[in-house]
């Protein structure tokens, strides 16, 4: 299953506390950053931390500078900007997404480890419950894992965010081969939250594979007409369901009725191409064992 957790930065959390000049600011300066143009968007975050005496914006725009710089290798540069952030708990948020940007899960623990992480700036403690939970799985420590990314949920009101904590808690379950029915609750709790960002359609997909593995033909297919009709469903999710109905019917030996499904996926609008090819695939291999 695709990963259903977004990319995010730890400071974004506070995002709706800052002014109106500043997001804008940070909105253009973001848009550098996401077209790659790292050393752009870090002396555009670098002019506005310098012109704010507001400790939480000046706490944003360096740590994001760091990233953009630490994304260029330059490393201790990017220290350097983390260290001049005033506020010590937003520094020390700052570092630990440096360190999470960074893969560097030890680094995280060595960070935050026996920590009472609930003493943190509010707006920063689900953060850095996910980033301790996160390095825990890593590292192989699933069961500490789950109760950070549980604890973490405490501290959100967010649907996206508690089914970003979620959506961990399934790799871990994945990681540790754990029976169907628990990531079955899990694919039914991120779909209850109705998180934005295509997580609740991953979600229903998962559930539908797990029926699938199970022979529950008609769960399976139930989870499929729930993706479908999905408010404004994209193109993406309708190609998606088809090669699900693909499934199904190949495996309950109905070769017409699969491949007809797997055709009609591999030509469907404005899906990704990986998902298009997916389907053209499955329908060449179901027509030359048909042959």
């Amino acid at each position: 299953m695709k990963k259903l957790i977004p990319t995010f930065l730890l400071i974004s959390a506070l995002i709706s506390t800052l002014n109106a000049g500043y997001i804008s600011e940070r909105t253009a300066a973001m848009e550098l950053m996401s077209a790659g143009k790292n050393q752009e968007a870090a002396e555009a975050f670098i002019k506005s931390a310098e012109a704010t005496t507001n400790d939480l914006q000046q706490a944003d725009a360096l740590t994001n500078a760091a990233l953009c710089l630490q994304r260029l290798k330059r490393n201790e540069e990017a220290m350097a900007l983390v260290a001049k952030i005033r506020s010590v708990p937003l520094r020390e948020s700052a570092e630990l997404d440096l360190l999470k940007d960074a893969r560097n899960w030890k680094g995280v623990m060595d960070k935050t480890k026996d920590k009472d992480l609930s003493t943190w700036p509010e707006k920063v403690i689900f953060q850095a419950y996910l980033a301790r939970g996160q390095a825990e799985s890593a590292l192989g420590q699933y069961e500490d894992s789950d109760v950070d990314l549980l604890r973490a949920q405490d501290f959100t009101v967010s649907p996206n965010n508690k089914a970003i904590s979620w959506a961990m808690i399934a790799e871990n379950a994945m990681r540790t081969k754990a029976d169907s029915q628990k990531l079955l609750d899990i694919y039914a709790k991120i779909c209850a939250l109705k998180p934005s960002g295509g997580m609740q359609q991953r979600a229903i997909v998962a559930r539908a594979k797990l029926f699938l593995d199970a022979n529950q033909y008609d769960q399976a297919l139930a989870e499929v007409a729930v993706l479908e009709a999905m408010p404004g469903v994209q193109a993406q999710w309708l190609c998606t369901a088809q090669i699900i109905y693909g499934d199904i019917y190949a495996k309950q030996g109905k070769v017409a009725e699969a491949l007809a499904c797997y055709k009609k996926a591999s030509t469907m609008p404005k899906a990704a191409p990986e998902t298009l090819k997916e389907a053209q695939t499955k329908a060449s291999a179901l027509e030359n064992t048909a042959k």
